[in-house]
């Protein structure tokens, strides 16, 4: 069981990686330096900013934006389906998700050749309800 999460990006990141085989990297942002491919790109889009009077909410809904990597359009799209299924109806309410759920946006796929051996399939976006525990 994973540990309690403190951010909705901590929560996003443990997930990730744990949705793909072995060496396939997971990062917050587009790495500074040529990683090896496979590896996984997820970013905030949007989110929080529930702010009432008496202060923030508690539960917070947050977007993410999925990107894959691999060397070719089929395996970066494999990619991308492991995340999908990884992440669609997500529900871990005792480490403070309470549900993840795609944003139907998958047909706006693009799919492009990086160059260098690399192929960016810039895939989905998952609304993630989180409360911090």
């Amino acid at each position: 069981m994973p540990p309690p999460y403190t951010t909705p990006g901590e929560a996003i990141a443990d997930r990730l990686s744990g949705a793909t085989a072995a060496g396939v990297k997971v990062y917050p942002q587009e790495p500074t330096q040529d990683p090896t491919v496979p590896w996984i790109v997820y970013r905030k889009v949007s989110g929080a900013g529930g702010k009432r009077l008496n202060g923030r909410n508690s539960l917070q809904t947050y977007s993410f934006r999925v990107d894959c990597y691999a060397t070719d359009q089929a395996p970066a799209e494999a990619l991308l389906a492991q995340v999908i299924a990884r992440l669609t109806t997500w529900e871990d309410r005792t480490n403070g998700v309470h549900g993840c759920f795609d944003s139907e946006d998958q047909d706006d796929d693009t799919a492009e050749d990086t160059g260098g051996g690399r192929y960016r399939v810039a895939g989905q976006t998952f609304d993630l309800m989180f409360r911090s525990v």
